[in-house]
C-alpha cells in the first residue's frame, strides 16, 4: 500500500511539473518606480504602482492558435498609463494613453471632468507561444486588475 502511495505521489509530481510549465507568469519591470505590489497569477493580475515611468511586462505561456480576452480595470491616482498585448513580437492589442481618455471625457463634459477608472476588454486572436501584457507608465500611481 505503501509503495504505491509513493509512487502516486511521484506521479503526480511529474504531471504536475509538466502541466505547470506554461502556467508562470513572468514580470520584468524597466525604467523607475517608487514600489509596485504585484499579486500574479496564470489568469489574473493585480497591482498596486507608485510613480511608474517606464514598462512592467507580464508574460505567461499561451496556447498557439488560441484567442484571449483581457478584461482590465484602471483606478488612476495620478499621472498616465497604457496597456499593450503582445503575441510574439506583434502588438496585437491596446488602450489609449488614459490622459487621452480624459481629454475626450473634458471635451463631453467639461473641463471640470477628471478620470478616476477606466476599464474595457482586450482580445487577441491566434496567440502565439507567449502572451505579453505590458504596463506603461508616466509618472503613473493607481491600482491595476487584468484578468483572462
Amino acid at each position: 500500500m505503501m509503495k504505491k502511495m509513493k509512487s502516486l505521489l511521484i506521479l503526480m509530481f511529474i504531471v504536475v511539473g509538466l502541466s505547470g510549465c506554461k502556467n508562470i507568469v513572468e514580470a520584468t519591470t524597466t525604467g523607475t518606480f517608487d514600489s509596485i505590489e504585484e499579486y500574479l497569477k496564470v489568469g489574473e493580475i493585480v497591482l498596486d504602482i507608485k510613480e511608474l515611468n517606464g514598462e512592467s511586462v507580464y508574460t505567461f505561456g499561451a496556447k498557439k492558435g488560441i484567442s484571449y480576452s483581457f478584461d482590465y480595470e484602471i483606478d488612476v491616482e495620478e499621472g498616465d498609463f497604457q496597456l499593450e498585448i503582445l503575441s510574439g513580437e506583434q502588438t496585437l492589442d491596446s488602450t489609449h494613453w488614459t490622459s487621452d481618455t480624459e481629454a475626450g471625457l473634458k471635451v463631453t463634459e467639461g473641463n471640470s471632468a477628471a478620470l478616476q477608472n477606466v476599464g474595457g476588454t482586450l482580445t487577441i486572436e491566434n496567440a502565439q507561444e507567449k502572451v505579453s501584457i505590458i504596463v506603461k507608465g508616466k509618472e503613473a500611481t493607481g491600482k491595476l486588475k487584468i484578468k483572462w
